[in-house]
């Protein structure tokens, strides 16, 4: 997290009053009604709309909103030039990943862009992580009470944004052993023994924290789904197609459990409503699977969570310069 202003504690104040009566009438007939009707429509657009996998593309939209890396503040430890993760605490293995994708958003094709660095990240991720059977896992070494996790655990987000990581430096260098690592990351993913489980729906959903009972954290899955595209739209297997389609399958059908208002639930373990943070990551994960697909049903959720969102307290809280 960047800064925490007025502005981000007054959404938090908004934010809680619409969860407590979101909380109040999530479970009355009349709330289950109005979500079998959105789920219905839902669907149906979807179903109308065609998937399509365009080339690949090495930007990340997800975060087309950062316009540097200056959001890796002094808060950050930095090691060759990219941050392993926050000062005086626990190092999060997704942080170099993150910082990597922005950096190349906001700096290829300009002179400040090396490829050195990502390398670095790239080793650097590589040298902590632990290769079992076929699959390469970014293990978490601290316990994680909030979901009941117990260190070594697997989260399918960092899994999933490895992989989109490493493919971007395949893309740029050639270089096999770099798809080759992005796949292994991506296995994680798609093993019920690290990442993958199933919804009462009987749903594949692969899980940023896989709790008991499950957390169906909403970005986490996201996140996975726009791997599984990517690494289709450059090696063209069919099992990359099937994990995507299926996952956006999954995505669909639980959607509208997620959604209320212009809120939107960060996972179903606490049935919290994501804070200003996640709410300009929803647009971006929206837009970029609408990149990816070309699926109309994306388009349409993003064009209504940009629309919701308070962009300018969003770029106070991250010190966003553009406006």
């Amino acid at each position: 997290m960047r800064r925490k202003d007025l502005t981000y504690y007054f959404n938090t104040v908004k934010l809680k009053l619409a969860n407590r009566k979101f909380l109040r009438l999530r479970n009355t007939d009349q709330y289950i009604q109005e979500q079998r009707e959105r789920s219905d429509l839902l669907k149906s657009k979807y179903n109308q709309s065609a998937l399509s996998f365009p080339e690949f593309d090495l930007f990340y939209k997800t975060y087309f909103f950062f316009d540097s890396t200056d959001i890796f503040s002094t808060n950050y430890e930095f090691k060759n030039e990219f941050p392993i993760g926050l000062k005086d605490s626990q190092r999060v293995p997704l942080i170099p990943l993150y910082f990597g994708l922005v950096y190349i958003n906001t700096t290829f094709n300009t002179p400040a862009f090396d490829l050195k660095i990502l390398e670095n990240i790239a080793n650097f991720t590589i040298e902590n992580s632990t290769e079992t059977g076929n699959a390469m896992l970014l293990e978490h070494g601290f316990d994680y009470s909030i979901f009941g996790l117990k260190a070594p655990w697997t989260s399918g987000i960092t899994q999933a944004i490895a992989s989109s990581f490493f493919l971007r430096i395949y893309s740029l260098t050639k270089d096999e052993a770099y798809l080759s690592t992005a796949q292994k990351y991506f296995n994680a993913c798609t093993s019920e023994d690290h990442c993958l489980t199933v919804t009462k729906s009987g749903l594949e959903w692969v899980e940023e924290y896989k709790s008991n009972p499950t957390a169906l954290v909403l970005s986490g899955h996201i996140f996975a789904i726009i791997a599984a595209g990517e690494l289709y739209q450059l090696t063209f297997k069919d099992e990359y197609k099937f994990h995507t389609e299926n996952w956006l399958r999954s995505l669909i059908a639980e959607l509208s459990s997620y959604q209320y208002e212009e809120y939107l639930v960060h996972n179903k373990f606490q049935w919290k409503f994501s804070n200003i943070e996640y709410q300009g990551l929803y647009v971006g994960q929206f837009l970029h699977l609408y990149e990816l697909t070309g699926n109309e049903v994306f388009l349409e959720l993003y064009r209504y969570y940009d629309n919701k969102l308070s962009w300018g307290n969003f770029r106070r809280f991250y010190g966003i310069k553009k406006q």
